[in-house]
């Protein structure tokens, strides 16, 4: 059954559609696609969802479409015998998806948002988080590393601390997937200033640093209880030094 005109504005509440603007990356993309289905019919389906776009002779939607379910969640992308299939947004009751589908799932390289602030983005495999991605949380911390069936698995990098311009920027912890903790000063998204490096075997480097390496004065003491006090130069030892 044909509706008169498919309306984005008129079906979605207004704070979701802000949601979704607010956070999307691809806009290229979303544009390219909104404007490829203005043109397209629009169908109310039997179970109340308002489709814009091809429907074959078998019934099933097929090539670029959007449409809105009864509880209001919105999907602009590709269809594939009636299933989201490749590139697609999704807005959901509380996230915001754009990226890869296959078979109606979240299922490939993509991004999520979710309305509490955490955003992750790498891959998924049956609308869960699962193997190589990145997760940024509302406190300005992140994990980056593996990921299995939406939790995180196996090593990773770790981040809790000061941004500037999505740099780490003034005081911060970094936490290596080897075991390593790096506690200090960051600059452009380095470690630049003071800070205090230790290793998985319990050996620390207590000084300064420049861009990522030891530079200037600096403590570091082994594992064999040896001790070096003095300066560095682009993270070896240089010039005098007392062990």
């Amino acid at each position: 059954m044909n509706s008169e005109k498919f309306s984005r504005d008129a079906l979605m509440p207004e704070t979701k559609l802000s949601f979704m603007r607010s956070h999307l990356q691809d806009k290229k993309l979303f544009h390219s696609m909104d404007q490829a289905v203005a043109s397209f019919p629009t169908y109310t389906l039997p179970n109340g969802t308002i489709y814009q776009g091809v429907i074959m002779e078998d019934e099933a939607r097929s090539g670029i479409g959007q449409e809105v379910h009864p509880n209001k969640t919105y999907f602009i992308g590709s269809f594939l015998e009636g299933r989201y299939h490749g590139k697609g947004f999704l807005l959901s009751g509380d996230f915001f998806y754009e990226g890869e589908f296959e078979n109606d799932l979240i299922q490939g390289q993509g991004r999520v948002t979710h309305n509490k602030g955490t955003v992750y983005q790498g891959e998924f495999q049956a609308n869960e988080a699962h193997g190589l991605g990145r997760e940024n949380y509302s406190d300005g911390s992140y994990y980056q590393g593996q990921f299995f069936e939406g939790k995180k698995q196996g090593e990773g990098n770790q981040y809790i601390g000061d941004f500037v311009a999505n740099k780490f920027e003034g005081k911060g912890e970094y936490r290596f997937g080897d075991g390593s903790v790096y506690k200090g000063e960051f600059k452009d998204g380095k470690m630049n200033g003071f800070g205090i490096f230790t290793w998985p075997d319990g050996q620390t480097y207590e000084g300064n640093y420049k861009d990522d390496r030891k530079e200037g004065y600096g403590i570091l003491k082994t594992i064999d209880g040896l001790t070096y006090r003095g300066n560095f130069e682009a993270g070896a030892k240089h010039g005098e030094g007392v062990m």
